[in-house]
């Protein structure tokens, strides 16, 4: 049983422009990525019946007859799918220019918590070829229990991750503003 996507829906992607020869050229890079298995059948049982901690039952209340529910608009996988290209290339860019690596894995879910606390960066990277991103093997077989139990009931489960860097110089960033931190604490001035 696939653990994460029940349609492993195949994704194919295309440079169109801005990277030559495995670089950025410093111009816009412009990829697209396929979705050659969309079927929008899949969702017309999810009308009316918003999945459990997916956005579905936000954007109908927002937008009504506009909200399309046939897995298109703002709380879409296809939405997703830009920031995670967006990652991705960023990721190689830290790579290449800064020498920074970026590693991310589960430290729970579903309650289910890792009870290692010796892991490596080598170790977090490698839990990436499991079924779930868990350093301790454990804990992951608990998580998918978890996950699969709730799958069948028609459930979700939340949990926290860990991202982990490399060689990140002092001072990168900013300080002051711009940290993800002062924006999502930032007061409205409306």
């Amino acid at each position: 049983m696939p653990i994460l996507n029940p349609r492993c829906e195949d994704e194919g992607f295309q440079i169109l422009s801005g990277v030559k020869d495995g670089f950025t050229e410093g111009t816009p890079v412009a990829i697209v990525v396929w979705n050659r298995r969309a079927i929008s059948d899949y969702y017309n049982e999810l009308w009316m019946r918003p999945r459990p901690g997916h956005a579905d039952l936000a954007y109908y209340l927002k937008f009504g007859r506009f909200y399309d529910h046939r897995g298109g608009g703002r709380a879409s996988g296809r939405e997703t799918v830009a920031r995670i290209v967006a990652g991705a290339i960023a990721k190689a860019v830290l790579k290449q220019v800064m020498n920074i690596e970026v590693a991310s894995h589960l430290v729970e879910l579903g309650g289910v918590a890792i009870s290692r606390e010796d892991y490596t960066f080598e170790d977090v990277v490698k839990s990436w070829e499991k079924p779930l991103p868990m350093v301790d093997d454990e804990a992951m077989r608990r998580a998918i229990d978890v996950l699969v139990n709730a799958a069948k009931d028609g459930d979700s489960v939340g949990g926290v991750g860990e991202v982990l860097t490399t060689e990140v110089p002092p001072g990168l960033g900013e300080p002051v503003f711009d940290k993800l931190k002062a924006d999502l604490l930032r007061p409205s001035c409306r």
